[in-house]
């Protein structure tokens, strides 16, 4: 996570991140699960407004981000499945100083409309991020 903020007033923070999970897949009527490799990627952006009572740190601020999603089927010959999108989301976050040292628990929420077979749908999803840091 790469950031710009100054101590009280507006902010800036470009990140990626990277995950990815092994898990299985419960279909109705069938007795077992298929295994499944989901992998997903971030690039984004926030610009927000923060205040600083004392050593603490608060913040907000509206963020855009390009998420890639894929799910695979190891022991299939399915061919994986992906998904690029663009999603707008919401950034809280708040920290605590110590000097020059810095801790600082981010939490994004984002929200992905998309139509399905002609259908309204929607997923949201979040992102956890505990950063420590020193200021210049």
């Amino acid at each position: 996570i790469v950031g710009w903020t100054w101590d009280e007033g507006p902010w800036v923070s470009v990140d990626t991140l990277y995950g990815q999970s092994v898990t299985e897949l419960q279909i109705d009527g069938l007795s077992y699960g298929i295994p499944v490799m989901l992998k997903g990627a971030t690039a984004g952006g926030t610009v927000g407004v923060g205040i600083r009572p004392g050593r603490f740190t608060l913040g907000v601020g509206v963020r855009v981000a390009a998420t890639w999603f894929e799910r695979s089927f190891p022991e299939q010959t399915i061919d994986a499945q992906q998904l690029l999108t663009v999603a707008p989301g919401l950034d809280l976050r708040g920290g605590v100083r110590a000097g020059r040292f810095e801790a600082e628990l981010d939490i994004r929420a984002h929200y992905l409309p998309y139509v399905e077979d002609g259908i309204d749908q929607g997923v949201g999803f979040t992102e956890l991020a505990l950063t420590a840091g020193y200021r210049f």
